[in-house]
């Protein structure tokens, strides 16, 4: 009395959950493509998108379940497989790149000084990854500011500046 009796299962298509990383979760939401891989299948592909980016992380892992959804044409797929899944976080985004020596920390935060008619002002950033000589760094920076690279470790916001050489 009461108990499950059988499972129902749709297989046109299926859905894949997994997780992300919480520093990767504002670039994701649905129709982003996925590219789904399992190990019954070891040289075959499959392409999803995103379904669902669930708003509420794990408060340990600090990681974000999303929701894949893949059409299942040739009914490959089953429930309870082990997937991978492959996604395009940075997807569409702008980067924006400075030079590493830009970078300034302050306690504990990170500063790029931008000038603006001989002032200097202080922006507070997030640093991503590395391209070479360059960072990748996301904020309030805007587009084609000139930043200081050298001599910026002592700068204080709005100190009036002279420009020795420009980059």
């Amino acid at each position: 009395t009461g108990g499950r009796v059988a499972d129902v299962i749709q297989t046109d298509q299926v859905f894949v959950l997994t997780s992300v990383p919480e520093k990767h979760v504002r670039h994701l939401k649905p129709g982003i493509p996925a590219v789904i891989t399992c190990d019954a299948y070891p040289d075959a592909q499959f392409d999803g998108a995103i379904h669902l980016v669930f708003p509420r992380g794990d408060a340990k892992s600090h990681a974000f379940p999303i929701k894949i959804i893949v059409p299942n044409v040739d009914d490959k797929l089953k429930a309870g497989m082990f997937a991978r899944v492959n996604l395009e976080v940075d997807q569409g985004d702008r980067l924006t790149l400075v030079p590493k020596d830009a970078v300034v920390n302050i306690a504990g935060e990170k500063y790029v000084y931008t000038l603006a008619d001989s002032l200097v002002h202080r922006v507070k950033v997030q640093v991503g990854r590395s391209e070479g000589d360059y960072v990748v760094v996301d904020g309030d920076l805007p587009l084609g500011a000139t930043v200081v690279v050298t001599g910026n470790e002592t700068l204080r916001p709005n100190a009036k500046v002279t420009v020795v050489r420009k980059y």
